[in-house]
């Protein structure tokens, strides 16, 4: 744990200690360390080589091309938009974060190399159909910054896919997950303290929030994606169309990877999810520990 996560979970005990009905729960025992991401509008030509940035083009190692979605399928989008798979579709470039100039929350996460993130805007498909598999894509590479290479996309992108490129600010941050259900009722003392503590953990900034790692800000329920890709399309039990909700024990084998906010202020990309929505990237805890990210998952929740 590093020094500024370890002064965060002392100001949470402190925090927590002027609320009565939270004397019998340590809160520290479910607090997650973050990095809070906050974007800041730039031209790309401002943005140095392999350095981290929300929106704009990636810089890819050698050896890496663009992502594409191949579709197995007719997709509808939730926007009604129709995609069919007449071939390689190619994703649209969220975000890369640069791991070597991130402050130190969690020893899983190397010291060095570029995490790349990827998704179909054009769609914006929830992640809660089989069909969606490939809609978003995850890997992390570690070379040489003088071998990454600024990469545009294909030509046959949709224009939609790539936002307005940003700067991004990196701070230590302590998530709480959601009160409700986990500790107490909606609307109890217990629930109301602790989400207080929790506004004043992260701060409110506008109320963008991009995240990596951490607890996610759910708009609606605690929910994470299922894992489509471990269930055949033979079997006959799997509901393709089955919400994204598993039972407790199952949600805590996953993480919060990256947390992407509605962000269409003059400071941030410009990419709105749905109603004020967010876009959440999700990685298996055994994965991420082998650094392995091929069953990345992502979910959209919005108001």
């Amino acid at each position: 744990m590093g020094p500024e996560i370890q002064l965060l979970s002392d100001l949470l005990r402190e925090q927590a200690s002027e609320h009565r009905e939270l004397s019998e729960i340590d809160l520290t025992e479910y607090a997650l360390p973050s990095v809070r991401l906050v974007t800041q509008r730039v031209e790309m030509d401002q943005l140095g080589l392999g350095e981290s940035r929300i929106g704009g083009v990636p810089d890819l190692p050698p050896g890496i091309e663009w992502p594409q979605w191949i579709l197995s399928e007719a997709v509808i989008g939730h926007s009604g938009r129709i995609k069919r798979p007449k071939g390689p579709a190619p994703l649209g470039f969220i975000s890369q974060i640069d791991l070597g100039n991130l402050p130190t929350i969690d020893a899983r996460l190397p010291k060095t190399g570029w995490l790349y993130f990827f998704f179909d805007r054009y769609l914006d498909p929830f992640g809660d159909n089989l069909a969606d598999l490939g809609s978003c894509r995850v890997f992390y590479s570690n070379c040489d910054r003088s071998a990454l290479n600024r990469t545009f996309p294909p030509p046959d992108a949709d224009p939609l896919h790539t936002a307005k490129s940003c700067s991004v600010k990196v701070s230590a941050e302590l998530t709480l997950p959601r009160a409700e259900g986990r500790f107490a009722d909606p609307g109890s003392p217990t629930c109301e303290s602790i989400n207080k503590i929790s506004e004043a953990l992260i701060g409110r900034n506008g109320n963008v929030h991009y995240r990596l790692l951490g607890h996610p800000q759910y708009i609606h329920y605690e929910a994470i994606p299922y894992p489509l890709i471990d269930v055949p399309r033979s079997d006959p039990e799997f509901d393709a169309n089955k919400q994204c909700q598993l039972n407790a024990e199952d949600v805590y084998d996953w993480i919060l990877l990256l947390q992407i906010d509605s962000d269409i202020d003059d400071t941030g990309p410009g990419w709105w999810w749905y109603d004020q929505g967010r876009l959440y990237f999700f990685v298996h805890a055994r994965d991420f520990a082998n650094l392995e990210f091929g069953r990345v998952w992502h979910t959209i929740q919005c108001f």
